[in-house]
């Protein structure tokens, strides 16, 4: 339902609209929700009477009975989170979803029994957090939630359940671990990695060695649906905060065997360019460093794998249809390593909003090994995109910039890259730059001058005019 009104509006359709008690009960839940919506400071007078009423559910019919229960635990999460919340409004709010969590589901309306349930998991779980501080009734019920036979009412206690460990870690760590272990729903174990990572912040270690078990058993059950994603996101995190080589393996093994690298990288974005220059913490210097290390070993790892199969191929031997989609993954692992360089080096925002170039001049000098790497690809695609992180990155090192641009574009040429006109036109801007801004240091250099020559005539042969109007202009300028 979209909102309280609604669903009270559904009930009524499904309930004798004759008895009293039904119309009590509806009157009161607007009123409690429009009060609620409005942040009515006294709220609470007219949801305990509410409550008084839902109290006789064998007058109630189980429809309003639902939606009545379900107004009060809404309201209720407003409630806690109100700067001046006092001990009695966390005590009315944890009776309120002790009683909505304990009701039972009935067939006749169980998608509306379902939410009612899983929004006073929610609403328990909040209430440690808000109050900073468990009873042990709480503490049980929050147990028992933990292991419930609805799968979305488990997950809602772990979504919240790394927010309250702060106040209950005793009960915190044992759903975790117990969830890491047993959890099979995609949701439970996403919300279980959620809520270790921020766990970690008290007891590293402890997630780690949490992290390692859960994550080979989730690769083993196939817990995919978005689950394995997160976990790789815990997994990296944990890696570049401890540096552990077991997390590192983990991760690699685990990214493996659920066929996600394209979440391995994209989590690797934020760490790429992270700290500011001259005043990034030891953290940031360290998960900057090792998240390099990182795509540049998995770099290599790919590239081992098409250079072994191109091996295979010239030797003569016949490449089977299992060979083919290793070299297809391995090509598009590559792929995501340099596009993920492209985002999280901070180029595509600088294209729009100039700004400060010294994280940009960092990252050319930390990944130019890798650069280099990515410059042998022979796909055009990837050779395409390694032009579009190099064209801004030519005031750093002109030369040496367009030297890894020419060797890409030789690599690329069997692939196809000189018919690409989105190609054709960066390497279009940059020589023009070379000969503009540079033409002095280009005359100095044969290196540089046989680079620029090559790389246009890739172009002008497969019939570009722009490319004879270079070739052209290069003559004419360096000669």
């Amino acid at each position: 339902m979209n909102s309280i009104a609604e669903a009270i509006a559904w009930a009524m359709q499904e309930v004798d609209i004759t008895r009293p008690t039904n119309l009590r009960v509806r009157d009161l839940a607007l009123e409690v929700a429009g009060e609620a919506d409005r942040d009515d400071p006294g709220w609470i007078n007219r949801a305990r009477a509410l409550a008084v009423e839902l109290q006789h559910g064998g007058v109630v019919s189980m429809p309003l009975l639902d939606a009545g229960w379900e107004t009060l635990v809404r309201g209720s999460q407003k409630l806690i989170r109100r700067p001046a919340s006092v001990t009695d409004d966390f005590d009315f709010a944890t009776e309120v979803a002790i009683t909505a969590l304990n009701l039972p589901v009935r067939d006749a309306n169980r998608g509306a029994s379902r939410q009612r349930r899983v929004l006073a998991a929610e609403l328990l779980v909040a209430t440690v957090a808000h109050a900073k501080a468990v009873t042990p009734q709480v503490d049980a019920v929050i147990r028992k939630a933990s292991t419930d036979p609805d799968e979305a009412v488990r997950a809602a206690v772990l979504g919240g359940i790394g927010w309250a460990a702060a106040f209950a870690p005793d009960l915190a760590w044992d759903v975790i671990e117990k969830a890491s272990l047993e959890e099979d729903s995609a949701p439970g174990q996403a919300n279980t990695a959620f809520a270790l990572e921020r766990m970690a912040q008290f007891d590293l270690g402890r997630s780690c060695s949490i992290a390692l078990a859960a994550s080979q058993r989730i690769a083993e059950r196939q817990i995919k649906d978005g689950a394995q994603s997160v976990w790789i996101r815990l997994l990296l995190r944990l890696y570049l905060t401890t540096s552990r080589q077991d997390v590192r393996l983990a991760l690699i093994n685990f990214t493996a065997q659920t066929d996600d690298f394209h979440s391995l990288a994209g989590s690797s974005r934020a760490y790429i360019a992270m700290g500011n220059p001259g005043s990034a913490t030891a953290y940031e210097e360290q998960a900057r460093r090792n998240v390099h290390d990182l795509l540049h070993d998995l770099w290599k790892d790919a590239a081992s794998e098409l250079d072994l199969l191109i091996q295979t191929q010239e030797s003569g031997a016949t490449l089977t249809d299992a060979d083919g989609d290793r070299g297809r993954a391995a090509g598009d692992r590559m792929l995501s390593i340099v596009r993920e360089l492209y985002f999280g080096s901070g180029l595509e925002a600088a294209r729009t909003v100039p700004g400060d170039v010294t994280k940009l001049s960092r990252f050319y000098v930390e990944y130019s090994d890798l650069l280099s790497l990515a410059s042998q690809s022979v796909y055009p695609a990837m050779s395409y995109q390694l032009l579009e992180i190099l064209e801004p990155l030519t005031e750093f090192d002109p030369e040496g910039v367009f030297l890894l641009a020419a060797r890409s574009v030789a690599s690329a040429e069997r692939g196809g890259i000189q018919v690409e006109q989105m190609a054709l036109e960066v390497i279009v801007r940059m020589v023009e730059r070379c000969l503009g801004e540079y033409a002095g240091r280009v005359q100095q250099s044969a290196e540089w001058l046989r680079a620029l020559r090559e790389t246009v005539e890739t172009f002008a042969r497969a019939g570009w005019p722009r490319a004879f109007q270079l070739a052209y202009r290069l003559h004419e300028v360096l000669v």
